[in-house]
């Protein structure tokens, strides 16, 4: 009897584990970014990201503030430029899985080099059509970002 129990725990937490891991599938677009700090805190509604979760993979690009325009720049892209352009985003992709709220990301690629074979541990809570994910980092700051489905 022990052992048809331990079987039957481990089937449930195996598939709520994979129901969790599934419900993050599909693409997701932020409304909002909260820096919070220790002693204060920076809402962002300017921001450009989305984040797309497949069974085991993800993708996420994220441009924050204003991102120049060269499109109709004749002249040639100047160092400066393209540091600026540089500076307002963030992207990577890699392989996740989910475990009771937290959101656990490999990094494989990334727009920073020093980040690839990076772990990054979030929080999650996924709301509906609403998806939340927040990242402290190691002086404490804690980077919120709403989402809503896209798809």
């Amino acid at each position: 009897m022990n052992k048809l129990m331990i079987m039957m725990a481990a089937i449930f937490l195996v598939g709520t584990s994979a129901n969790a891991q599934n419900s993050l599938n599909g693409a997701w677009l932020a409304t909002e970014l909260a820096v919070i700090g220790e002693k204060d805190a920076v809402v962002y509604m300017d921001l450009e990201s989305i984040v797309i979760f497949s069974e085991e993979h993800f993708s996420m690009f994220t441009n924050i503030g204003e991102r120049p325009d060269f499109l109709n720049d004749e002249d040639q892209i100047t160092d400066q430029q393209k540091i600026d352009s540089y500076q307002s985003f963030n992207t990577n992709a890699g392989v996740y899985n989910v475990s009771r709220g937290t959101l656990i990301r490999q990094l494989v690629f990334s727009g920073n080099p020093r980040d690839i074979g990076s772990t990054v541990e979030s929080e999650y809570q996924r709301k509906g059509d609403v998806l939340i994910i927040a990242t402290k980092d190691s002086q404490g700051v804690i980077n919120r970002i709403t989402y809503v489905r896209a798809d």
